[in-house]
Parts: structure tokens; sequence; C-alpha cells
């Protein structure tokens, strides 16, 4: 069971009423999926207050892609345009 204070936070807390295309709720589902995976995990781990989140003062690495990873993650992986590791941000050389 998702906790709903977990799925407000994806959704924002004054969002609007919306209908979701059958693509839209995959993907919502998938990012509520890998949400749940990062927060909860870091959690267990009894590091919540360092990791499983983007936010100032927590530890992440990030890769930053051309698409949407949600709809298609090859695609968005094969074309990854900047990666932040350690906080040393590493941009991809056009040629």
């Amino acid at each position: 069971m998702v906790p709903s204070d977990e799925i407000s936070n994806l959704a924002g807390a004054n969002a609007e009423t919306k209908v979701l295309s059958c693509g839209e709720l995959i993907a919502m589902s998938f990012l509520l999926f890998l949400l749940l995976c990062h927060v909860r995990s870091a959690r267990i781990l009894g590091k919540g207050n360092q990791l499983g989140t983007i936010e100032p003062g927590k530890l992440a690495d990030i890769i930053v892609v051309q698409g949407n990873p949600l709809f298609d993650i090859s695609a968005a992986l094969s074309n990854v345009n900047v990666v932040i590791k350690g906080g040393v941000v590493y941009k991809h050389d056009e040629a």
C-alpha cells in the first residue's frame, strides 16, 4: 500500500483534477514505483535524511537526459546530456 502523503507529494499539494491518458497512467505508475523504491530504500537503510529524494542537503548522483525516460528508457539513456556525480557536473561534449 502506498502512503497517501507520498502520493500527494508526487502530485503536488494543490494538484488539480486531471483526466490522464493510458500512457500518462503507465508513466505515473512507473514514476511512483521509482519514487517509492528510492524513498523506501533510504528509509530502510536508516538514511532517509541523506538519501532517497532530490533536495538541498541530500546526496544524489543525477543524469540529465533528452526525452522522457518514463515513456522510453532506452532512448533517453542513449541521449545523456549531463551527469552530476559527487557534486561535479560532467557535460556531454558536442562534436
